[in-house]
């Protein structure tokens, strides 16, 4: 974001045009977003750079990019200008980096999912960016799992293990930023999403199904995330799944939020 922008106040987004229609010509005022993602090289990561190579100007970072790739390498566990100076340039971040494992224990967990998330988390608000959208987890309603009834995102966080820890910190230090700097914060809590293909059909059993977020509800998902109409200043937390049939994950604040319609379900693969 330039000095201009930032002296003038946070900006508005234009309302998202359906995905799948030709986008309105832009007019002439509205500058192409520039989208700075984080963790680009992992699995959610590779899926939005492909899908957003020609909606938005992006700038791509990991602490270990792939070949050939524009990737930009940055540690953010280390406060370092270089990688920081990104952060002018953008109108939205989107933080995925995190380490691989959501199984790991704390001693692993401290640089990848505590240090680079709130140096990035400062960084956004340091640079006067309007949005920030955050890679939340399931894992921090973990403790909510084995009950029979939907899992909303306003009952009582019960974080599983480091990663769901981490993240249910991210969630409250985005929170804490929408209030005290203005900026715009969503939390996503996303389900099950597969390397590869992320086809319902490999799927390993029902609680990864009720779990499952498919590519194209991804991408949905997350461009709805950036370009929603939301007030400057406001947060949002909210499930992150796909419209997996009898699920206990309900999208429907997201919809009402995001304008989010999922549209796979991995029982119907079953027959379901």
């Amino acid at each position: 974001m330039n000095d201009h922008l930032r002296e003038s106040g946070l900006r508005s987004f234009p309302l998202l045009p359906v995905l799948g229609q030709p986008a309105p010509a832009p007019e002439a005022q509205d500058l192409p977003q520039t989208v700075l993602i984080t963790g680009a090289s992992g699995t959610i990561g590779k899926i939005l750079t492909a899908a957003w190579a020609d909606r938005y100007e992006l700038i791509l970072l990991d602490s270990n990019p792939l070949p050939n790739s524009r990737i930009e390498e940055a540690d953010l566990s280390q406060w370092d200008e270089e990688w920081l100076s990104h952060f002018d340039e953008a109108d939205v971040v989107v933080h995925l980096a995190a380490h691989a494992d959501p199984t790991a224990a704390w001693p692993d967990m401290v640089q990848s999912n505590l240090d680079a998330l709130n140096h990035v988390f400062l960084a956004t608000a340091f640079a006067g960016i309007d949005r920030l959208v955050f890679a939340s987890s399931h894992r921090v309603m973990g403790g909510h799992h084995d009950r029979d009834r939907p899992i909303t995102p306003d009952l009582s966080p019960q974080p599983e293990g480091a990663s769901g820890a981490s993240k249910l910190m991210g969630e409250r230090l985005g929170i804490a930023l929408a209030k005290a700097q203005g900026l715009t914060f969503v939390g996503l809590r996303i389900g099950y999403v597969q390397r590869g293909e992320n086809q319902a059909e490999s799927l390993p059993d029902d609680a990864k199904r009720q779990l499952w977020l498919s590519n194209a509800d991804l991408i949905d998902l997350f461009t709805r995330a950036v370009e929603a109409d939301l007030e400057p200043g406001s947060h949002v937390v909210l499930n992150a799944m796909s419209a997996n049939q009898g699920g206990h994950w309900p999208v429907d604040e997201t919809t009402a939020k995001l304008g989010y319609r999922p549209q796979d379900n991995a029982f119907a693969a079953r027959g379901k």
